[in-house]
């Protein structure tokens, strides 16, 4: 998913989603997360930017909260949390038993 379709998945037909422009009005935040990318930096940016656009007007201080996580980033993050990779492995139908 690259930066086009990030912009592409919070809209509808060319209008921010009313679910996303919600979340801006209560200091929400719109994580896109994708099992199948892995971002370089300049990648991430992107990404970040091209949703950030979308958002721009939709708060009045420009505080809105985006984020992209890719799978290396989901997998970072997991590795911090044992517990929760533990579940998610579970939910991937990959538990760990045993030693």
């Amino acid at each position: 998913m690259g930066a086009a379709a990030c912009a592409k998945e919070m809209r509808e037909k060319g209008v921010t989603k009313k679910v996303i422009a919600d979340l801006m009005k209560k200091n929400g935040a719109y994580i896109i997360v994708s099992g199948k990318d892995s971002c370089t930096d300049t990648m991430l940016l992107d990404r970040q930017n091209s949703m950030k656009s979308v958002v721009k007007d939709l708060t009045s201080d420009g505080s809105a909260i985006v984020d992209f996580y890719g799978s290396d980033r989901l997998a970072t993050w997991l590795r911090c949390h044992p517990s929760v990779a533990l579940w998610v492995r579970s939910r991937l139908g990959k538990p760990l038993s045993g030693w």
